[in-house]
């Protein structure tokens, strides 16, 4: 418990007093003990003069001894209890800086619990944040896996079904260019001609992408047309820029999808 300054606790002299009673019942009973010495003495002086002479002298000898050891015990009372204040006083002054010390101490330690809480309280929130990101990450990561599903059916789809017999009508008075799209480039070759490969190739799809447009504008959409064949690696690379960019230039166009591995020409 605090004490607020100008408060110190109270010192006991119980143990003093202790002391003190001590000490004066000792000088009593040795005074009461060199009475009864002496009255024993003196009675035993009677029988004669010199006897008594002597024990009159050693009485009085008794007694400057006894005033000296008087004295000698009042000097030693006020000796001790100089002692006593003074022990009095240094306690007192050891209790304030005790007290000083602790509340030194306690203050320390406040300072220490609020800092703890702040750190604890940014640990919260990064947690917090970090277990969003992971929910966010998560769902994203769930919709990929379902995209990657519905597109692994599709191939296996376009797998089954015919590839091109179906898009390359006889009937259309335009001829077809078949355009293989790839994560390697583009590659386009006509359809009478198989044998003769045109490759678009760029450090990226948009450079592959610009290429070919400038190869497409060459051709004559009046008498051609584009059949995109589209395998796995290029899927979703060139389809939806690419088609755009065709149409504008004022082609037709179709298209399918093919496996990884089938070769076209």
């Amino acid at each position: 418990m605090r004490r607020g300054r100008g408060q110190h606790p109270a010192v006991s002299l119980f143990a003093f007093q202790d002391l003190m009673a001590s000490v004066i019942g000792v000088v009593f009973f040795i005074v009461l003990l060199l009475s009864l010495q002496l009255v024993d003495e003196s009675g035993r002086t009677r029988e004669s003069k010199a006897d008594q002479e002597l024990s009159m002298q050693t009485l009085r000898t008794r007694q400057i001894s006894l005033q000296e050891e008087k004295a000698k015990l009042e000097t030693s009372i006020e000796t001790l209890v100089q002692k006593m204040n003074t022990v009095a006083v240094s306690r007192e002054e050891d209790v304030q800086d005790t007290i000083t010390r602790l509340q030194a101490q306690t203050q320390y330690y406040d300072i220490k619990i609020q800092q703890t809480a702040a750190a604890v309280r940014e640990m919260l929130a990064e947690l917090e944040r970090k277990e969003k990101e992971y929910a966010e990450k998560t769902a994203l990561a769930a919709a990929l896996d379902q995209e990657n599903e519905g597109t692994q059916k599709r191939i296996a789809n376009m797998i089954r079904r015919p590839t091109i017999t179906y898009i390359l009508d006889e009937a259309i008075p335009r001829k077809p260019w078949l355009v293989e799209l790839t994560n390697k480039g583009i590659r386009a070759a006509f359809h009478e001609d198989l044998q003769t490969i045109y490759e678009f190739h760029g450090e990226d799809y948009k450079e592959c992408e610009r290429v070919f447009l400038q190869w497409a504008e060459s051709r004559d959409p009046d008498t051609e047309y584009f059949v995109f064949l589209i395998k796995p690696s290029g899927l979703g690379a060139f389809e939806d820029s690419l088609y755009a960019k065709i149409q504008k230039l004022g082609f037709e166009l179709g298209s399918d999808y093919m496996p990884e591995d089938k070769e076209v020409f």
